[in-house]
């Protein structure tokens, strides 16, 4: 048998591809070797199971959304009753407002508005590279953001604004038995709180239509 160079080796996804059944032969027609190396490099790189990619590939199938331009994440979720973590698949920011447009009753959104600046030093341990640390994490960060998401209700351009407070609505690492902020929302602090109140802002403008999203439940 011939051995694999290290070209080949480097060049098999992360995830090896798993077999496809006929039952769902229909939503994953277009899956081949390099669309499965692009969804487990590049669309889900946070991805650890393909069950979670596949998860997500049908979720995307069935709402009619292009898989390829990431309008969904693959967020790992406690399960109290298998005792572990399970991937589930939860709509970005983007899946949200093309649900919401394509109602044709969502009549447009204001610039976010932010609350006043301020600082914070977190504290707590985490886990890395198998031992236990203590960090401390300064945080510059507006206390609330709103946006204002207008939708078209009998004839009547109608607004919808609904505030979110960084404190409640940041991810913490290690789940909620830490309060240290995750990367993400120490690089970004404005940026993902803006994305968690125009997602509430549009669940409040379609709550027919809109639901959490994934940076609201990561």
């Amino acid at each position: 048998m011939a051995r694999k160079t290290p070209l080949q080796t480097a060049d098999q996804p992360r995830i090896p591809m798993p077999a496809v059944d006929a039952a769902q032969a229909s939503d994953l027609a277009f899956l081949n070797p390099s669309t499965w190396k692009v969804l487990t490099e590049s669309i889900f790189p946070s991805a650890k199971t393909a069950e979670g990619i596949l998860l997500a590939v049908h979720y995307c199938a069935a709402r009619n959304l292009d898989v390829m331009k990431r309008p969904v994440h693959v967020v790992p979720m406690w399960s109290k009753a298998l005792g572990q973590e399970v991937e589930t698949v939860w709509p970005g920011i983007a899946e949200v407002q093309t649900t919401a447009a394509r109602t044709g009753l969502w009549a447009g959104i204001d610039p976010p508005r932010f609350g006043p600046n301020t600082e914070r030093t977190f504290t707590g341990r985490v886990k890395r590279d198998g031992s236990w640390q203590d960090l401390d994490i300064t945080v510059a960060f507006p206390e609330w953001c709103e946006v204002t998401v207008y939708r078209l209700v009998n004839g009547q351009r109608c607004p919808f604004t609904e505030p979110v407070f960084w404190l409640e609505a940041y991810a913490r690492l290690g789940g909620a038995y830490s309060e240290l902020p995750t990367d993400m929302w120490v690089k970004r602090p404005r940026g993902q709180l803006m994305k968690c109140a125009k997602a509430a802002a549009l669940r409040a403008a379609f709550p027919e239509e809109a639901g959490y999203t994934a940076e609201e439940m990561e």
